[in-house]
């Protein structure tokens, strides 16, 4: 969770590059680097399931985190090409939380004193693996005046090391899927954010944040949104659209792969999905799922059940039912 080892599914791609598909994306790293300590610090990409928001992750994770030195990973890739490489590899600490992993941990029996519910072992577990590093565990201990709240021993960190982290929250609306009913859990869930994210202090600890997500953050809660964040969706994309899937013109290069045994006008036929600006994007998952089984089908369906996409239409959001039931009775979109 703190500069995580460098075992994830990003440089398990590249370690298969050349036997498996690989697209190098790795090119995003030097436009998301220029966000760093800018007012333009905080993102959130919510994009739908089997788009590579993990593996986008973790190449960035891969590249910043101080945890070990990536150049063997990155050299020869379209980042080693840029003039700034180097600029910002492995220079950083990391925070990186994955929902899903800590949802796992948190349904084990064992149980922690004081620990209500899942959003107060998030931040417990988060502070723990702080306090388990060296070059934090005595700070800690010392400035037991930090508490238990996550911005209050982040802040005491930062103004004595005078570093600050980046920090990533994958799937960050998982609660929306897992817990769908509790809305006293959810509301917890945003006031940590809130807090963590919406505040004075919050610049002085994190020169970078990335969540990601399938359900665009501004739309949850009763109360304000995380209004510090520049959010990019299907919808509005721009100007990562590129990085959100795969291109026409890279789905052009797989089908020229050799042990590619499928046509680009198959594959387009099937798969050509998102028109975003001048760009068409396919789902990654699908088009590798049709090379590896030398068959299109549907796999992105294969992804979660039909009741979860009914429960996100019935959500109506930017007023996504009508236009299904636009669609279903035979009438064309704009």
């Amino acid at each position: 969770m703190l500069n995580p080892d460098r075992d994830n599914c990003f440089t398990r791609l590249v370690e298969f590059k050349h036997r498996r598909i690989f697209v190098d994306k790795t090119d995003f790293i030097e436009k998301i680097a220029d966000r760093i300590d800018s007012s333009e610090r905080y993102i959130s990409v919510s994009i739908p399931r089997r788009f590579e928001k993990s593996v986008i992750s973790h190449m960035l994770s891969t590249y910043f985190s101080k945890g070990y030195d990536s150049r063997d990973i990155f050299d020869g890739l379209k980042i080693s090409k840029s003039q700034n490489y180097g600029r910002n590899q492995n220079k950083h600490n990391v925070i990186y939380v994955d929902m899903l992993s800590v949802m796992a941990i948190y349904h084990t029996p064992v149980r922690i004193k004081g620990i209500h519910d899942f959003v107060d072992f998030l931040e417990y577990v988060i502070i723990e693996e702080l306090k388990d590093n060296e070059s934090y565990a005595e700070l800690i201990k010392d400035n037991p005046e930090a508490g238990t709240k996550l911005l209050s021993v982040l802040n005491l960190i930062c103004s004595k090391t005078k570093e600050k982290f980046i920090f990533f929250l994958n799937d960050c609306d998982l609660l929306y899927h897992d817990c769908r009913k509790d809305t006293k859990l959810h509301d917890h869930f945003w006031e940590f954010l809130r807090e963590l994210f919406n505040s004075k202090e919050s610049m002085n600890c994190f020169s970078l944040v990335y969540l990601t997500g399938i359900l665009p953050i501004r739309k949850y809660g009763s109360k304000s949104a995380l209004d510090s964040f520049s959010e990019y969706t299907m919808f509005n994309p721009e100007p990562y659209e590129e990085y959100f899937g795969f291109t026409d013109k890279e789905v052009d290069e797989i089908a020229k792969l050799p042990y590619c045994k499928l046509t680009i006008n198959e594959l387009r036929r099937m798969y050509e999905g998102y028109r975003l600006n001048n760009s068409i994007i396919y789902n990654p998952n699908s088009i590798v799922d049709a090379v590896d089984r030398n068959h299109c089908e549907c796999y992105w369906m294969g992804t979660c059940s039909n009741e979860e996409v009914s429960i996100l239409i019935n959500k109506d959001f930017d007023g996504i039912k009508e236009d299904f039931l636009r669609l279903i009775e035979g009438h064309m979109l704009k």
